[in-house]
């Protein structure tokens, strides 16, 4: 993921365009970068949910992986997850005075 953000990224020692874009001829791609900090749900994977039990969890964005998923902070459990099921609110932050 850190690749990826340099790659699309202007350079100084390419007139100000960035790798992307001087190796493909055209603009990077941008709606794949999510808002670092934002809410977001993901997918409770574990086998003792019963039927009426919620099947997501909130958390934090905290970045990115290689293997195209989320690294997420679970606020209830405070520990990091890997999810790539996930809902993100952009724009939408936790506020931890509430807690």
């Amino acid at each position: 993921a850190s690749v990826y953000i340099y790659n699309i990224t202007i350079h100084q020692a390419l007139d100000n365009i960035s790798p992307f874009e001087y190796y493909f001829s055209k603009k990077p791609n941008y709606q794949y970068l999510k808002i670092w900090g934002s809410i977001i749900y993901y997918k409770d994977k574990s086998t003792s949910l019963t039927k009426l039990e919620p099947r997501a969890k909130i958390g934090i964005l905290v970045g990115y992986t290689t293997y195209n998923t989320y690294k997420i902070y679970d606020i209830k459990s405070k520990r990091a997850i890997l999810s790539r099921d996930c809902t993100i609110l952009e724009n939408t932050f936790y506020n931890f005075n509430n807690t």
